[in-house]
């Protein structure tokens, strides 16, 4: 039979927090503690200032301008001062790119030509550049009102960083001189956007008086984007080495993290230019899983690379949670099948691969109502990677090869042993139910066999394997099956469910069954 159960997530707290005494909050470190001595580079004109910002892929430049105030130098000076004192608490002992997030630089009376060319006016104004020296946000204030925003916590930063793509991704669109490499950065400057916290504000600003922040908008023609991606991946499909930078945005945008969510705000079905993307990922597996290490470690960026199988197989999974979610769009069974069976025949096909695979096929009927493909697929594999004369010891060995960031290497071994009784009881039960699938009745008794040595006793997979027996003709095997599935039916065993086992055994024993 097939048990039915709902999963919990249980957060659990590391400490007892009865056993917490005011002293543990305390904010000062510990006397072995050695706090990172971090300096901002403060430059002394413009163009160095932008120079030291456009070096690093995560940093804004903050402008102040502050002519009539005589003590703006000073005032400068001590929230300079300030900032590197807390960056410097938040990266602990040693330099972190994540964190160093602004430049500043105080306006001098060189800048003004500038500042009339960028239609800055008010003194005093706080302006926030990117690296090329666009502006992307303005306050008509002093830099006093606005220090709190110049935090990497602050939702402020996301702000700046997606106005900033939007306009990355307008001006390479606009220019007919952009080279490939400044299409990849934009795309991929768009896909590394973090979710903005602040949902309802989008800064604009009403009042010519207030002193908030301005942020730059620009619009974007989704069709033209879309094209211009298109033809970015049409255009690498023969590279004999991958472009980690394309491959990163490429993941990022088949799991509906990407640019496309990220600057238009919607989530959608893969379409035939993310199959493309996904063949330059699979074309390039081994390269990519060489250099990864090396690229989610670059000096001065933040990357986040995953194992390329695993990654294909989380978006390939993502797809079908949205079609069953009602987003709009087909989903293309014919290539998603195809891309599974790629990946496998490749050798590269690891547990959450096959993990995502059958619930794709799990939730799909052939025209007949039969599960054929799912059933003949799960028998190929259990064959080949389950079955065997130690099944606890080749299971214990591919746990064993998980990858770090397999749920189930978090789980636990008891989770993942009931994974595949759960999976085995549950693909023999389809051949229980559907007569459809009974070209299938011996191996789905090889399956319900294997479930219960993996999880003795189970009342529902006794239920199951009886019900397989009395199917094949083995009667007395099935009689005797079906009472120990009586007998061991517990109280976590709904009513219905007990008396259905029951009426099983009842007609069994009078064949009436």
């Amino acid at each position: 039979m097939e048990e039915l159960r709902s999963i919990a997530y249980i957060i659990v707290s590391p400490v007892d927090s009865t056993a917490v005494s005011a002293a543990d909050y305390s904010l000062d470190p510990p006397a072995s503690y050695t706090k990172y001595d971090f300096k901002l580079k403060i430059e002394d004109n413009l163009k160095k200032a932008l120079e030291s910002t456009k070096t690093a892929s995560n940093k804004f430049l903050v402008v102040v301008v502050d002519s009539k105030n005589k003590s703006a130098k000073e005032g400068f000076n001590a929230f300079v001062k300030e900032q590197e004192t807390q960056t410097g608490y938040n990266m602990y002992d040693s330099y972190n790119a994540l964190y160093d997030t602004y430049n500043y630089y105080l306006a001098g009376a060189d800048d003004k030509k500038w500042l009339k060319n960028n239609k800055i006016t008010n003194d005093p104004s706080v302006l926030v550049l990117n690296g090329n020296g666009d502006v992307l946000a303005v306050a008509k204030s002093d830099l006093t009102a606005q220090q709190y925003q110049f935090s990497y916590y602050g939702d402020f930063y996301r702000k700046l960083q997606k106005a900033n793509a939007f306009l990355s991704i307008d001006k390479v669109l606009k220019n007919k001189k952009a080279s490939d490499s400044d299409l990849i950065a934009a795309f991929n400057k768009a896909s590394l956007l973090e979710t903005s916290y602040d949902y309802d504000s989008d800064y604009s600003v009403n009042d010519p008086n207030s002193t908030e922040f301005v942020i730059t908008k620009t619009a974007l023609d989704q069709k033209e984007v879309a094209q211009t991606w298109k033809k970015l991946i049409e255009a690498h499909q023969k590279d004999k080495v991958a472009n980690m930078y394309l491959v990163e945005t490429i993941i990022k945008e088949i799991k509906n993290q990407g640019f496309t969510k990220q600057l238009l705000g919607t989530d959608r079905i893969l379409n035939d230019t993310d199959f493309l993307a996904i063949d330059y990922l699979l074309n390039h597996s081994e390269d990519i899983e060489s250099n990864r290490t090396d690229f989610n470690n670059k000096q001065g960026e933040i990357h986040s690379v995953g194992n390329v199988v695993s990654e294909i197989s989380d978006a390939l999974q993502q797809n079908l949670y949205l079609s069953q979610d009602g987003v709009s769009g087909e989903i293309n069974k014919e290539k998603i099948n195809s891309l599974y069976k790629r990946i496998i025949a490749s050798g590269k096909g690891n547990f959450d691969v096959y993990r995502n695979y059958f619930y794709y096929l799990g939730q799909i009927e052939e025209k007949d109502g039969s599960n054929t493909t799912y059933l003949r697929e799960f028998n190929t594999y259990f064959d080949s990677t389950l079955a065997g004369v130690s099944p606890i010891e080749k299971l214990d060995a591919i746990f064993s090869g998980l990858d770090s960031s397999s749920s189930y290497s978090y789980d636990g071994w008891s989770s993942f042993k009931l994974y595949h009784s759960d999976i085995c009881n549950n693909a023999a039960w389809t051949v229980v139910l559907k007569p459809q699938n009974a070209n299938f009745l011996k191996d789905a008794i090889k399956w319900s066999e294997y479930s219960l040595v993996l999880s003795k006793n189970n009342p529902y997979y006794l239920d199951t394997l009886a019900q397989l027996y009395y199917k094949d003709g083995q009667k007395d095997k099935a009689i005797a099956t079906q009472v120990l599935a009586v007998k061991y039916i517990a109280s976590d065993v709904d009513e219905e469910t007990a008396n259905q086992m029951k009426e099983v055994l009842t007609k069994m024993s009078n064949g009436t069954y």
